[in-house]
């Protein structure tokens, strides 16, 4: 065990000119030769590679080997001219380089008069012939001409083959699943810079919304990415805002949905005793960029306001009285500021800062959750980052990256916004088949990421093939605080759906959980060191290597008191991750239109702070904790017939705060006998759940390769079928140290502990979880791709994917629900994992028909997701930890909305509704002037109005069970419609 050392970083970022893993993310590069008229190499050629838009340029002198190389561009359309005294001028024009893409290109000079230019214009390649890397790119077009409901870019990526779009129901969190992984695993940067939330990853998008009309292209790479690219077991997404040109040049937009263009959802249309709530949003804004200095420095704005207010439901059929409708209320400011500027030839900077403030209301809890649960959410996001590129001579490139993220945000109910005490609020009541009174949620995040990185590329032609080196480290220094405040007020678990009748034993509660001794707020530092090295080796003009290696070191400070494993102020470092990298891409046919490239490599995950928090959050002693009453199972008196015998479950009375019946009477906390028991404020024993930290805690990894083809059957169309597998290991599982032993199957029947391993030497009252590195999962898939590339009015791109995971490990907070005493029974966890879809097609498309119409849409089908069947009410292995999968058989549920389904049986067997989807955009579009557009359009969002349903609960004890209560999104996204109108100068 030992300290992070400081001087490790310092003498790492002197001895290596390196890059964060981010920082040549969102860059391209291109590289070419230039011969005569009989294929002779011709040094001393000065080429020129210009930004078409903003003037910037790039100066070279072909090496002996008549070899230039451009590293480290910023996407865009760019002319290239080459020139030597005694042949003929050269120039390309329109030639795109996309964001992430390395193209060579090839120039032949003619002797003749330099004056003589030839003038070359066509379409850039489509296939890249250097690269093995899965993915592919969204492009402006993508973002602002197809239908996208949330405005959310993430929507837009999943358009992509191995990508699973999963809609959110806040404000813009869109997700995504690649590779089968948690939604948290994906790495997404913007600018070079991470956009990452060092809380939780990407599980709600990423840390700061990106504003459509403010990106220039986004690069999707799901697999095989080079060793520049880590801290990621799914996919990278590298996004390029765009810049200000040397024409003002920008764009007015609104999009606006009314309550009368949104249908009814599936609930309030088969409820007629529900109201269709208000549904209403505008979102509005608008873009600008131009010159500041012309070819040399450049400026670009963007901001946008959303107003959105979101229909929710709830049907519950064992309480009718229950069943609501609401409109949620999202409020967001956006604001993006960036300036470039070309200090000379060889030198340029930028600087980029994103901000976004939305406050979120009346926001309804879980799926399960009464309208007395509603909660309200702060939220304050930004991100920036600064770079210089220093050009030295014609075949190396530095880059040096500042870069920073910022996030502070709440969440809790009104009660908790208006008091600042969530001990005065009403506690929560977990009935069977829903949640009432009032959530106990109340947590907030406040932290910051400052970044420092720098990047070298360097070309070496004609050293058996040419080189395409580059190197770089980067250094995070994360700060982080967590507050919590949840279930200080308490939560009562109850067996029925019943109204609390205090003549009725059934009624009663029959377990209490409670955080006592007061807040908790804990906070961490945590520092993270990562290296590389790439060579992207061309052997010959057909065959390509990548050859590359990375190191990740993560370190997070901890105190680990009174942990058995370790003493004070040690914690395990896991020093020895590196991850080699090696792929080929091979030119089939030699024409430059067919690659078959494949590679394999190990990619490492990063460690998010949610599952380092719990070892802070729940120590042996502390002031903040979570009891219960009864401590290991529920109190057997309520469920059969019986009062409780529990203290704490008796007390009830008519108060003011008790929403689940108002002028009844209804169970409270009683705060005196608590507060004796548990003083606020004294660091005590905790008598809930202990969580240990493990020195043998290693960073989970995963094992990839791939191999696939690509084909270019046009000047603008391609398709590619690429196969994907990816082993998992090292992922987190915990198991107890402190297990359970029931006497019984019941679930009420009394528990028993004890110290199996021998470790704790010591008594505990609760699980004493600590994580081992020893999950494991699979996943196969073959993804395929055919897409047409923008040109003649209209672009389109069909993508599928067949895929299959399997885990025992899902989340890195995922505990052992099989164990029984010493024997942990890891098999019993393997399953399908809940994130994988079998069959995942999405088709995509856009045209300008005659006459300026125009028409876009995208389709999705996405089979189900797998869920468990369970039942509470047996604890077959006696292990006092639940519920245990049900035995294989198909299962069906009772009630409105009930479906029947099949179950494997084991951990996540059943499969739950698939989703189905089409959005259409209608439009006609006019130039009122040269280079202005005016976009007017309708979208139509689920055309078919049909109902894309959650999972349903599938717990046999539960009434709940296999009744479809929820839907995608909040409101499942009923048949909408949004008109916009986009002025573009």
């Amino acid at each position: 065990m030992r300290k992070f050392a400081m001087p490790v970083v310092v003498v790492a970022l002197v001895a290596l000119t390196a890059s964060v893993v981010q920082a040549q993310q969102g860059r391209s590069e291109l590289r070419g030769t230039v011969t005569d008229d009989t294929g002779g190499a011709m040094p001393g050629v000065s080429v020129v590679v210009t930004n078409q838009e903003n003037g910037t340029f790039r100066e070279f002198i072909t090496s002996g080997a008549g070899t230039f190389f451009a590293a480290q561009l910023t996407p865009g359309t760019f002319t290239i001219t080459a020139a030597l005294p005694g042949f003929r001028g050269y120039e390309r024009t329109d030639f795109e380089i996309g964001v992430g893409n390395t193209l060579d290109i090839d120039i032949v000079l003619e002797i003749g008069a330099l004056e003589e230019t030839i003038t070359v214009s066509g379409e850039s390649p489509l296939v890249d012939l250097t690269s093995a890397e899965v993915g592919g790119t969204v492009n402006v077009g993508d973002l602002t001409e197809l239908p996208i409901g949330n405005r959310s870019y993430f929507s837009a990526i999943s358009t992509l083959p191995g990508i699973v779009f999963r809609p959110s129901a806040s404000l813009g969190n869109d997700t995504m699943v690649a590779n089968g992984q948690t939604p948290g695993t994906n790495s997404v940067a913007v600018d070079g810079a991470s956009n990452n939330d060092d809380s939780s990853g990407t599980w709600a998008g990423g840390q700061t919304r990106v504003p459509l009309e403010s990106v220039s292209e986004f690069q999707v790479v799901t697999n095989q990415f080079d060793a520049e690219f880590g801290r990621a077991r799914g996919a990278v997404i590298n996004a390029i805002t765009k810049q200000g040109t040397n024409a003002i040049t920008g764009a007015l937009f609104d999009y606006y949905t009314s309550d009368g263009m949104t249908q009814k959802d599936y609930f309030v249309a088969s409820n007629p005793n529900l109201t269709k709530p208000a549904s209403n949003k505008q979102e509005f804004g608008g873009v600008i960029g131009g010159p500041i200095i012309r070819d040399r420095m450049h400026f670009f704005v963007s901001v946008e306001r959303q107003i959105v207010n979101p229909s929710r439901s709830r049907v519950y059929e064992t309480r009718p009285d229950l069943s609501f409708t609401l409109s949620e209320k999202w409020r967001a400011w956006n604001t993006l500021y960036r300036v470039d500027n070309q200090v000379n030839a060889n030198h340029t900077w930028a600087f980029r800062w994103l901000r976004e403030i939305a406050p979120q209301y009346n926001l309804v809890g879980t799926r399960s959750a009464t309208l007395n649960t509603i909660q309200d959410e702060t939220d304050s996001d930004q991100t920036s980052v600064g770079s210089y590129t220093a050009v030295y001579g014609n075949n190396k490139v530095n880059t040096l990256r500042f870069s920073h993220t910022r996030e502070q945000w709440w969440r809790g109910n009104p009660c908790w916004r208006e008091t600042l005490d969530q001990t005065l609020c009403p506690p929560q009541f977990n009935f069977n088949s829903f949640q009432d009174n009032q959530l106990s949620g109340s947590t907030g995040n406040a932290d910051r990421n400052y970044i420092i990185s720098n990047n070298f590329s360097w070309f070496i032609p004609e050293m058996k093939g040419d080189h395409d080196i580059k190197f770089g480290v980067t250094y995070h220094n994360t700060w982080m605080q967590r507050g919590v405040e949840s279930n200080l007020n308490g939560t009562f678990s109850f067996d029925t759906d019943r109204v609390f009748d205090a003549l009725d034993p059934y009624t009663y509660p029959e377990r209490l959980s409670i955080r006592v001794g007061g807040p908790d707020l804990p906070t961490n530092r945590f520092h993270t060191l990562e290296m590389y090295f790439q060579d992207k080796w061309q052997v010959s003009d057909r065959l390509t290597f990548g050859l590359g290696a990375r190191y990740d070191y993560e370190n997070f400070p901890l105190e680990n008191p009174n942990n058995p494993f370790m003493a004070v102020n040690t914690y395990p470092i896991d020093g020895n991750n590196i991850s080699p990298r090696t792929s080929f891409a091979y030119d089939v046919t030699g024409d430059g239109r067919s690659v078959l490239r494949g590679g394999y490599g190990i990619f490492y995950d990063k460690v998010l702070g949610y599952a380092i928090d719990d070892f802070v959050l729940y120590t042996k002693f502390t002031d903040s904790f979570i009891t219960s009453f009864p401590l290991d199972q529920a109190d057997p008196g309520p469920s059969n017939g019986l009062f409780p015998t529990n203290p704490f479950l008796l007390n009830y009375g008519s108060t003011a705060s008790c929403p689940a019946n108002p002028g009844g009477a209804c169970p409270y906390v009683d705060r005196a006998a608590l507060n004796a028991a548990f003083p606020m404020g004294t660091s005590q024993r905790n008598t809930g759940t202990v969580v240990f930290d493990n020195p043998n805690r290693k960073q989970p990894y995963t094992h990839q390769m791939t191999f696939g083809y690509e084909r270019e059957l046009a000047s603008t169309v391609s398709v590619s079928v690429d196969y994907v597998r990816m082993l998992g290991r090292d992922l987190f599982l915990r198991h107890n140290l402190n297990p359970l032993s029931r006497i019984g199957m019941s679930r009420t029947d009394p528990v028993s502990r004890s110290d199996v391993f021998g470790i704790l030497n010591d008594t505990y009252s609760g699980n004493v979880w600590t994580p081992e590195s020893v999950g494991t999962s699979t996943f196969n898939a073959l993804n395929f791709m055919l897409e047409k590339r923008y040109s003649n009015n209209y672009a389109a791109r069909v993508s599928y994917s067949l895929s299959k995971a399997n885990t025992d490990a899902v989340y890195f907070t995922s505990a052992n629900w099989a164990q029984v005493g010493t024997v942990l029974n890891q098999d019993q966890l393997w399953g399908p994992s809940p994130f994988t879809r079998l069959h995942n097609l999405t088709i995509s498309g856009r045209t300008v028909l005659p006459g300026g119409v125009t028409v876009s849409g995208v389709a999705r089908y996405m089979s189900g997701e797998p869920f468990q069947v369970t039942n509470s009410a047996i604890d077959g292995n006696m292990n006092g930890i639940g519920p245990d999968p049900s035995p294989p058989g198909t299962y069906s549920g009772s009630g409105n909305n009930a479906i029947t389904v099949k179950n494997d049986g084991g951990a996540f067997g059943a499969v739950g509704p698939n989703f189905v989807q089409l959005d259409m955009r209608f439009g006609y579009r006019v130039r009122p002037g040269t280079g202005n557009t005016l976009d007017i359009f309708f979208d139509i969002f689920n055309i078919t109005n049909r109902a894309n349903f959650n999972n349903p609960g599938g717990d046999e004890r539960l009434s709940s069970f296999l009744i479809l209560r929820s839907l995608r999104g909040g409101s499942g996204f009923p048949r909408a419609g949004q008109f916009g109108i986009r002025l573009g100068f």
